[in-house]
């Protein structure tokens, strides 16, 4: 037997755990309002009282990923900030890197999310990031900058470091997506040596 309500808070986040669940295993597509009702085990017409569509609670499910990767992050970068430029660099890459290869549904969220996004919302989800990864981005130029004024990184232009070394993040990110295993850390290793050589000193 369904239940017609639940208390406001509870109802709200027992909808967004079983859409976390689905969404990371069904995609968006492959997840109905029905299936979500159904995993709560509430009338479909509760969802409406809050949520205005499957859209709504997708978005909901996303903003919460991205607190908890946000959280992630600003820890990695308490822990960080007295060690040396490169270790700050390399631990930074490897971590996030890493980060969304744990199994747990909402770095399975969102990692299916960003590599597979709904079409209709790519956009609106790319915004959505690229305004949670400021903080990272801010951290890398600060380090960047740091490791210039010391001798440490070859003088260039901050932004195009960062940019560099995003797209090698970006890349050790689908590749542990498609080929983890435990040969990662290697790969990883032996990409950062030929990276790092290219801007030190």
């Amino acid at each position: 037997m369904k239940m017609n309500l639940l208390g406001g808070t509870m109802s709200i986040q027992k909808i967004k755990e079983v859409s976390l669940k689905l969404f990371s295993q069904n995609g968006y597509d492959g997840t109905s309002l029905s299936d979500i009702s159904n995993g709560v085990g509430i009338n479909k017409s509760t969802i409406y009282a809050h949520f205005k569509n499957k859209e709504s609670i997708f978005l909901a499910v996303f903003d919460d990923a991205l607190w908890d990767y946000n959280i992630h992050v600003e820890k990695l970068i308490e822990e960080i900030k007295n060690d040396p430029i490169e270790e700050k660099l390399f631990k930074i890459l490897c971590d996030v890197s890493h980060y969304y290869t744990k199994n747990e549904d909402k770095k399975l969220f969102l990692r299916r999310s960003v590599l597979f996004p709904p079409a209709f919302l790519l956009e609106e989800l790319m915004t959505r990031i690229a305004t949670t990864d400021e903080a990272l981005v801010k951290t890398l130029c600060s380090i960047f900058e740091e490791g210039i004024k010391e001798g440490i990184i070859q003088p260039g232009n901050i932004k195009d470091l960062v940019n560099s070394y995003l797209c090698v993040l970006d890349g050790l990110f689908t590749n542990a997506y498609y080929l983890y295993d435990e040969n990662f850390s290697n790969r990883a290793q032996n990409i950062w040596k030929i990276f790092w050589k290219g801007i030190r000193v």
